[in-house]
């Protein structure tokens, strides 16, 4: 890609050379293993310099520059920006803007709206992008951003869901613009060799912050909501949606937002359903011990000699069909609290490598 018909043939022969020579080995490119041998990495150095100096200087090949078409970035008259030769990619300093010069915070003039908008593959995904006149700021076409303001409405900006973060705040109330770090891209990584927190909230850990702890980066509030929720938004749908509920309940709507389960709370919670079933199991099995027994003396009489036939059918028959049910279901209730409710249970509920609040 974005090699010339001239710089595709070097390419491919230098690649040749390489491999028959016996400076690299594999199968593929893609499987490059240098042989780390010194003379032949010195012999290998000079090949790669000899063809250097025949390479054109825009093959793309050792970072050399790639023959790309530019396109004609429009600057908003506030900005400073650092781009590169076809301005395809750029950190733009300004005001917040999310497309042309009449969008977002900064096109109403708001002030303390600074934003800096790390931009790679200026309309990656949108065809004939470098044929138009001007190219503003697209946040759906841009290939990956990372995107810092002090004011924005990142929601809307970017197209997301509105969830219970970015739709509403204090009952009824629209959510106003605020500061705001947005990363985007085809694949989205945050790493940390020793933990990722994901943590909302003020914080107290700071002097000179008042009684409430630190405000929003407009100076607001930031008290109203002790804990501020995370929000884990899979496939950008937070509406309502209906499902078959059964028979009795045809059509049921529920919510594809909803809070995860507390581990620790969901596993008491199991515990006590837990020791309500084997009341339950205790209560009907002392029951059927004890009306056994009672069916049982029931049985012997010379008056009425149909007695000990019945008696002996209800006691075999309660002992096979009832006693060994209730058996089974108390067996089947303790493999399942020791597969659910303990921490060396192959499904326990309750995560040990994720927490949430």
């Amino acid at each position: 890609m974005g090699f010339g018909d001239k710089d595709e043939i070097f390419h491919a022969n230098f690649m040749e050379e390489l491999f028959s020579e016996g400076f690299v080995r594999g199968t593929t490119v893609n499987n490059i293993s240098p042989d780390m041998h010194p003379d032949k990495i010195k012999n290998a150095s000079a090949t790669i310099k000899k063809a250097m100096e025949t390479l054109s200087a825009q093959s793309g090949i050792m970072h050399t520059t790639v023959p790309e078409p530019k396109i004609n970035f429009i600057k908003a008259p506030n900005s400073v920006s650092i781009e590169n030769e076809t301005k395809r990619s750029g950190i733009i300093l300004g005001s917040d803007r999310s497309s042309t010069l009449t969008s977002a915070m900064g096109a109403k003039g708001a002030s303390r709206s600074d934003t800096i908008d790390i931009v790679v593959g200026r309309g990656a995904s949108c065809k004939d992008y470098h044929k138009k006149a001007g190219v503003n700021p697209n946040f759906a076409c841009d290939g990956a951003r990372v995107y810092v303001s002090e004011l924005t409405e990142v929601d809307k900006n970017f197209g997301l869901a509105k969830g219970k973060i970015g739709s509403m705040t204090n009952g009824a109330i629209k959510r106003p613009p605020t500061s705001a770090v947005a990363l985007k891209s085809d694949d989205t990584r945050i790493i940390g060799r020793k933990g990722v927190k994901i943590v909302t909230g003020r914080s107290h850990a700071f002097g000179g912050q008042g009684l409430k702890g630190e405000k929003t980066a407009t100076g607001g509030d930031n008290s109203a909501v002790a804990a501020p929720p995370i929000e884990l938004i899979a496939g950008n749908n937070t509406d309502d949606r209906q499902v078959f509920g059964g028979l009795l309940n045809p059509v049921e709507t529920v919510s594809n937002l909803q809070g995860i389960a507390r581990g620790d709370y969901t596993r008491d919670a199991m515990k006590e359903v837990a020791g309500i079933l084997e009341q339950l199991i205790s209560c009907v099995d002392r029951f059927l011990w004890i009306q056994e027994a009672y069916n049982a003396s029931l049985g012997p009489s010379l008056l009425e000699p149909w007695r000990p036939g019945a008696a002996g059918v209800t006691v075999a028959t309660q002992l096979t069909t009832i006693n060994s049910s209730l058996w089974n279901i108390r067996i089947d209730k303790i493999l399942w609290e020791l597969n659910y409710l303990y921490p060396f249970g192959y499904k326990y509920v309750s995560s040990q490598n994720v927490f949430s609040t």
